[in-house]
């Protein structure tokens, strides 16, 4: 008791039972001739084998063997209603009272039980609610039930009711009890037969996965008629008390599971959805992501089957559950099974085929935000399973056509066979059901191609359509047209070019233009496909050539927008694109860059005191004997891990320079003599920052809840124990804190479950982030970490750790956009800043 109160006194209350029954006869089971089903699940919690239905002129009886039933239970058998029963040891008499207050709604003229324990047996007769009389037997009154049913009959309800129809409940009993384990025999005639095991669709097994696990069993198909929503029959103790309608995360399926541990409502035809509920629902979604693998297995498989050249007089096989549109209609093109015995053989293909690229489309549309996070699971399987014919009739997959669309800028689609571009995948469209699929999957990114090419065909116009860029500029020269600009998101270290003939894609790929980081779209009609990077084809050369001349003016237009004192992302690639211009003009021997002389008046350079400074205040500098040291990197320090990864023209350039002191990293002080010896650096990053403050300030000024503190140092390492693996132990969970903390700030792409997934895992490979069987990976034998390592403890340079898995997760989820990639950084170094901020006020 709490503080004050006073104990009275205990005691207990009656309830009318009476009404208690009159209410629970009126709500329970809604329909009074259900009342068969709660005795079937009396049976089955007996353990009978078989149950024995009998409909006669004078009554409807019901037979099944089973334990003995205790003549001291049955007496009351309402009693159970009242009575607790934690272990479930009085379940079957539970179940026989429902049944008994159900029957007695139907005004029977008797209700009789004989049944059999010890050798003897016993007869209840229920006249009313109120008044049932139990007395034992003399002889073996289920003598003529064992010999009509079977020898193991134990228990006989007989309801009698002359003349009277049953079909109501032989209805009921057949429509929830065919996935009960045991027979349910209606005058000899089982009305639950077992499923055939091979049952088949048009000559083809259908695709179905029997399961058992966790107290529950069951078994779902694919069928075409529940491909948009599932259709689950939830049974317990051989009845269906309720059927759902669930998204699974796999396919959509049709199927049934029983668990008699579930708990029944009220009404006895629902189920409660308690924890028990939920694991059982939990088991199915995991068989429909199983069946999922299976139907892009069994795809795959009938894919190479099928012949190709059939498939067109066969389009009647196509998904023919699903409408025909008004146009299929006037086209006359389905409706009619075709004669000819090629399209009918195809059709043992291709029906079932079209159950599996149904039933996989509508996971890809159910998943398709999932998919387009990159997630593990489920959106993996979906990549690369086949949804759609190309001209050929090959099978094309959802990854091929997202890659695609992210150069190409559209899927596009054929209405009839015909050869097109090897390099583009266009999906054939057999019916318009394919179209409705790639636009939902692909809103305003779905065109269709001309059915046949021709003079008169309009062409895909060479425009650069990215909608990133800085600046571009259409170019012609003979027989060469198209448009060159410059990205805000521009590849490290080379050029993106996406080639066309005389219109028609041919597709994109990776050139190295010296230092250039352009982005172009080039037409030339002599090309006749992709030619490869470094090619030397004249017509390929001659395109560059001809991108090469017209980037020239487009990097003019981004000079006149440049202001070194705006500290911007904008600003900073812009300084980035002027940089490698002025690299691409570079005359060593010069110390200049004689043929653009106006970038040398732009201040790209930045000192060691922070001054923004050009090539002409470098040069004048030194002429006056006051040379300045650089930095690497140009940008202010909030921008640094925006550009990891970039080229290092500073240190190219003035590398041993007669124009500045030197070029310093960031974490190294200026120093007139050059070391005899340094440690080569790596070329493709930048060094972290000296000194970090310790993470968990770096939490607390972020004003998010902080993690855990971090672990204590691990011991330095033995010959039988790997230094990376020590590291794995302190940085690998500091890493951890950073992403949380990042992902407080709606900063970091992946769930807290991938986070906590992360792990560290050494191998001699070029990746430095990838997605493995079991979670995310980070490489610590990479080049990149091994350089931070460095420079001292890997806990003293987490910020810069955390930019730079933040920067190969970026590589590694291609939806990843760029101002989302431009607000994850920002958001680590206002984390950072904020940090410094507090610790210089701590100082």
């Amino acid at each position: 008791m709490g503080e004050g109160e006073t104990f009275v006194g205990g005691g207990s209350f009656l309830i009318d039972r009476k009404r208690a029954l009159e209410k629970l006869m009126r709500f329970q089971l809604p329909d009074a001739c259900m009342y068969p089903l709660p005795w079937v699940q009396a049976a089955l919690a007996s353990g009978a084998k078989q149950v024995y239905v009998w409909p006669t002129r004078a009554g409807l009886e019901l037979a099944f063997g089973g334990q003995p039933w205790d003549p001291a239970a049955v007496k009351d058998p309402y009693r159970h209603l009242f009575e607790e029963d934690p272990d479930g040891r009085n379940v079957r008499y539970r179940e026989l009272a429902i049944g008994l207050l159900s029957v007695l709604r139907i005004q029977p003229q008797h209700v009789s039980l004989t049944f059999s324990n010890g050798g003897r047996e016993y007869s209840l007769e229920v006249q009313s609610l109120e008044k049932e009389t139990l007395e034992q037997l003399p002889g073996a009154p289920l003598e003529d039930e064992r010999a009509r049913f079977s020898s193991e009959v134990v228990m006989s309800i007989f309801v009698g009711k002359p003349l009277a129809s049953f079909d109501k409940e032989l209805r009921f009993l057949k429509d929830h009890c065919r996935h009960c384990p045991v027979p349910i025999v209606v005058k000899g005639e089982p009305v639950n037969p077992p499923p055939a095991p091979d049952a088949e669709t048009e000559g083809r097994k259908r695709l179905r996965r029997r399961f058992a696990a966790a107290g529950a069993e069951g078994c779902i198909e694919l069928v075409a008629e529940h491909l948009e929503a599932s259709s689950i029959d939830v049974v317990t103790r051989g009845v269906t008390i309720a059927t759902e309608h669930p998204q699974l995360p796999g396919v959509q399926v049709l199927g049934h599971v029983r668990n008699d541990s579930l708990r029944k409502s009220l009404s006895q035809m629902g189920t409660v959805k308690d924890e028990t509920y939920q694991r059982t629902m939990d088991l199915v979604s995991a068989e429909s992501v199983a069946l999922l693998k299976d139907a892009t297995a069994r795809a795959w498989q009938l894919w190479r089957e099928l012949r190709p050249g059939t498939v067109a007089a066969s389009t009647f096989y196509w998904m023919p559950w699903i409408r025909p549109s008004l146009g299929e209609m006037f086209e006359g093109i389905l409706w009619t099974p075709p004669e000819a015995e090629a399209a009918k053989e195809t059709a043992k293909t291709l029906l079932p085929l079209s159950v599996c690229v149904a039933a996989l489309r509508q996971a890809c549309l159910f998943n398709r935000m999932v998919l387009l996070r990159g997630e593990a699971g489920v959106p993996e399987t979906l990549w690369g399973a086949p949804i759609a014919f190309d001209p050929h009739g090959e099978p094309v997959t959802l990854r091929a056509l997202e890659k695609q669309r992210l150069w190409l800028g559209y899927v596009p689609y054929v209405t009839s066979r015909r050869p097109g571009p090897d390099e583009v995948n266009a999906v054939w469209a057999l019916r318009h059901l394919d179209v409705d699929f790639l636009e939902a999957f692909f809103p305003d990114g779905v065109r269709r191609l001309p059915s046949r090419l021709s003079a008169d065909t309009p062409n895909i116009q060479p425009v650069l359509e990215e909608p990133n860029l800085l600046a571009k500029r259409p170019f012609e020269a003979e027989e060469i047209c198209g448009e060159v600009g410059l990205s805000l998101s521009p590849h490290p270290k080379a050029s993106r070019i996406r080639w066309l003939n005389g219109g028609l894609p041919l597709g994109q790929n990776v050139w190295k233009l010296a230092t250039l980081r352009l982005e172009a779209v080039v037409s030339h009609a002599s090309i006749p496909a992709l030619p490869a990077p470094g090619s030397s084809d004249p017509a390929a050369r001659d395109c560059l050539s001809a991108v090469l001349s017209a980037s020239l003016g487009v990097y003019g237009l981004i000079a006149q927008e440049y202001k070194a004192a705006e500290e911007t992302p904008r600003q900073g690639i812009i300084r980035e694109h002027l940089l490698d211009l002025l690299a691409y003009a570079w005359d060593p021997s010069k110390q200049d860059c004689p043929s653009q002389p106006w970038l040398a008046e732009l201040a790209l350079f930045r000192t060691d005191q922070g001054r923004m400074v050009s090539l002409k205040n470098l040069r004048e500098e030194a002429a006056q004997g006051r040379k300045s040291a650089l930095l690497v990197c140009p940008h202010p320090d909030r921008l640094k891990p925006l550009f990891v990864g970039y080229p290092r023209h500073a240190k190219t350039l003035f590398q041993g320079s007669p124009l500045v002191i030197g070029v310093f990293d960031p974490d190294e002080k200026p120093a007139e003599p050059k070391p005899a010896q340094r440690p080569p650096a790596l070329d493709s990053v930048s060094r972290p920052l000296a000194q970090t403050p310790p993470p968990a300030q770096l939490m607390e000024t972020a004003q998010v809840a902080p993690p855990p503190p971090p672990p204590a140092q691990a011991p330095p390492p033995t010959a039988a124990q790997p230094a990376v693996q020590d590291l794995a132990a302190g940085p690998e969970t500091e890493l951890k804190r950073w992403l949380k903390a990042l992902k407080q700030l709606n900063a970091c792409p992946l769930s807290n479950e991938d986070i906590d997934g992360l792990r560290f895992k050494p191998e001699d490979s070029e990746t430095l982030v990838r997605h493995g069987e079991y979670g995310w990976e980070l490489n610590p034998q990479h080049a990149l970490f091994l350089e931070i390592e460095r420079h001292g403890e890997v806990l003293r340079h987490m910020p810069y750790l955390s930019s730079v898995f933040l920067s190969g997760l970026n590589r590694a989820l291609p939806e990843v956009t760029d101002a989302e990639d431009e607000r994850n950084t920002m958001a680590l170094v206002d984390l950072l800043l904020m940090a410094l901020a507090r610790v210089r006020r701590n100082a």
